[in-house]
């Protein structure tokens, strides 16, 4: 099940499935001047949901179709440059008009496709295209077609706004505290 939630209702969430939530209400002394525990914990978490947009399974995270604010232009070689929007973190298909299947995506550069781009005449075609997701932020990708224009473009993004969409069962990946049993 998808749940979209504010940054307040995810930490609520996060701190439940971590076991520091609900407190504990039978003491009769209370102290106010500890540590942070809703500001550390909110760190972690994002860190953590920074790390899962980057490692987590597509289906566990809200992949959405940023093609309408992706810019391609052609190089001087015939690759096609795809200026990505910020915060996109994980390009996950790529397809074009012109094009007989969804691109190959690709981002690690020891990667045997990454390197059969470099060569003009190993790289991927119309019939066997290739997108290479690089690290400044943009996609190359080999080869497009002429007149081609990008039809579907499907990316993770990060969380924008405080709002952050995903699966529910992303939830059960939180870990626990090392403290707790």
């Amino acid at each position: 099940m998808r749940l979209t939630l504010t940054s307040e209702e995810f930490l609520a969430a996060w701190l439940l499935r971590r076991g520091l939530e609900p407190l504990r209400t039978d003491c009769r002394i209370m102290r106010e001047d500890g540590i942070d525990l809703p500001g550390l914990e909110r760190t972690a978490m994002e860190a953590w949901f920074s790390r899962q947009l980057h490692e987590a399974p597509a289906w566990m995270l809200a992949p959405v179709d940023i093609s309408a604010q992706a810019r391609l232009s052609l190089l001087p070689d015939g690759t096609g440059h795809v200026t990505l929007p910020p915060g996109t973190v994980r390009v996950l298909s790529v397809e074009m008009s012109g094009w007989n299947r969804t691109a190959f995506v690709v981002s690690q550069t020891d990667h045997p496709r990454y390197a059969a781009q470099l060569n003009p005449f190993s790289r991927g075609g119309t019939n066997d295209p290739v997108a290479v997701h690089t690290t400044e932020g943009s996609l190359l990708l080999y080869t497009p077609a002429a007149d081609g224009a990008i039809t579907r473009l499907e990316a993770i993004c990060e969380a924008t706004d405080g709002i952050y969409t995903f699966d529910s069962s992303l939830l059960d990946t939180i870990p626990k505290p090392e403290f707790l049993p």
